[in-house]
């Protein structure tokens, strides 16, 4: 049953056909023809229900963030975006966020982060169909708000690692349980949209940046352990950083979502301990 629609947009008619043919092979999602220019996309988005937009940003006039700032004057709501570019410059990847993509991709990736990434949206779609305008606009600001604190700890937003922790960021922050699994928080997931149990590159890549930033020891990392009680001698476990980091963003940008409104939990005490493993083995 095909329960999503997804418009590529990407004017290297190569990567396109490869990028359908790949998308094509899920069962649940319907894949319209590819389109390489503003123009063709704009008129597809005026035409189509597109419920996944996958926007190249260097792409014949209007570009990507021209796209972008067109779709955000629209009355119809912006489906979830995720951009992909070669530019490595943070001020366009910031702006495009700013104007409302969801994700940022580097060019070159692989087509098993790629459908990673798209079932990451769909999930992410299906949850947040849930709030009101204000819980979103809530939420996108604590994540944003995390955001802000990766980048004063480390410059390495381009990498895996980065990119996982927000979501898991977002993913605590929806689903507001301190001791929440690590598998829940993963961006990878099955085909049927549920989280892959045998997939560790997520929490390696996690694992990675955040001994990355201990190692660095910033200002900002120290500030996130005094805020949780962690000493800052000791690398934080993937899930404790995670959960520190969403509760610091939202004790600066709250969300006021309830806990477990969107899972069907049952609330927990806000002091609930948070389990230090992290999926390593103990590592």
């Amino acid at each position: 049953m095909k329960t999503a629609r997804v418009l590529l947009v990407e004017d290297n008619l190569d990567l396109a056909a490869l990028e359908y043919q790949v998308l094509c092979t899920q069962q649940d999602l319907e894949v319209l023809k590819p389109v390489h220019d503003g123009v063709a996309a704009r008129r597809a988005l005026e035409t189509e229900q597109v419920d996944i937009l996958l926007l190249d940003l260097n792409i014949p006039p209007p570009d990507g963030l021209s796209l972008l700032r067109w779709m955000g004057t629209r009355p119809e709501p912006m489906p979830p975006v995720l951009v992909t570019s070669a530019c490595m410059d943070e001020t366009i990847q910031r702006e495009a966020l700013h104007l409302g993509a969801k994700y940022f991709m580097i060019k070159p990736y692989s087509m098993e982060d790629l459908l990673a990434n798209v079932r990451m949206l769909l999930r992410r779609d299906t949850d947040t169909r849930r709030l009101t305008a204000e819980q979103q606009q809530r939420l996108d600001a604590a994540v944003q708000c995390a955001a802000g604190m990766l980048r004063r700890m480390t410059d390495r937003v381009e990498c895996e690692g980065y990119r996982h922790l927000l979501a898991g960021v977002r993913n605590c922050l929806l689903l507001g349980r301190p001791g929440i699994t690590i598998k829940a928080m993963s961006t990878r997931v099955t085909a049927d949209g549920k989280p892959n149990p045998e997939d560790k590159a997520a929490e390696s890549a996690m694992y990675r940046l955040i001994r990355t930033i201990w190692a660095q020891n910033s200002p900002a990392y120290r500030e996130l352990c005094a805020f949780c009680g962690a000493p800052p001698d000791k690398r934080l476990p993937n899930r404790r950083f995670i959960v520190a980091l969403a509760e610091y963003a939202d004790s600066k940008c709250p969300t006021l979502l309830k806990r477990g409104e969107y899972d069907g939990t049952q609330q927990r005490p806000a002091t609930a301990k948070v389990p230090d493993g992290d999926g390593r083995g103990g590592a």
